[in-house]
């Protein structure tokens, strides 16, 4: 019985410290593996810089900004540039409005942690 609880505390606390992972590992996330921002985009800002800037250089700009989920979803799906530097992105046109809001979801939530 007292190695059943041990067990059962050992699982609640690594599940505690798992959970904020598993939820950035969230649709958005596996979306964005799927399509070509990793070519572009690395995660960190402590990553070598690529094309684009990082999530995390994006989460922390579009941090107070309340209209930044909509103009980002904008941006992916048109494409352009002009606001990290003289690259622009290329356009995602075929991804659904759904899709455009998890990954701007995630990016803007998940993308500075």
């Amino acid at each position: 019985m007292a190695r059943t609880i041990a067990i059962l505390a050992a699982a609640i606390a690594l599940t505690a410290t798992v959970a904020p992972n598993a939820h950035a590992a969230g649709k958005g996330l596996d979306l964005m593996k799927q399509s070509d921002c990793l070519a572009c985009h690395s995660f960190k800002l402590s990553e070598p810089k690529k094309l684009g800037p990082s999530f995390e250089a994006v989460s922390k700009k579009y941090k107070n900004d309340k209209t930044a989920p909509a103009k980002l979803a904008d941006k992916v799906k048109k494409g352009g540039g002009g606001n990290w530097g003289a690259m622009a992105m290329s356009p995602h046109p075929a991804l659904s409005a759904g899709d455009l809001n998890a990954m701007v979801d995630w990016i803007l939530k998940e993308g500075g942690k």
